[in-house]
């Protein structure tokens, strides 16, 4: 259950990281200007991710929690 906790925190700074990363960042790596519609683009996917990660995660607390049953 350690393990789980502890994979979730660098989630969460992973996470974070990357939208302050979209949040600061003036060109992306192909070079185009990031206007604030593609920054929210950006946060939009982002944040797409995290909810499907969000809800393997907890598939995976509720199968931990079965197998210490």
């Amino acid at each position: 259950m350690k393990v789980w906790w502890i994979i979730n925190g660098v989630w969460m700074v992973l996470f974070t990281v990357t939208a302050i990363l979209i949040g600061v960042r003036q060109v992306d790596g192909d070079g185009i200007v990031q206007t604030m519609p593609l920054k929210y683009m950006s946060w939009t996917v982002l944040f797409v991710l995290f909810v499907f990660i969000s809800c393997c995660q907890l598939v995976t607390l509720m199968m931990i929690k079965k197998a210490m049953d």
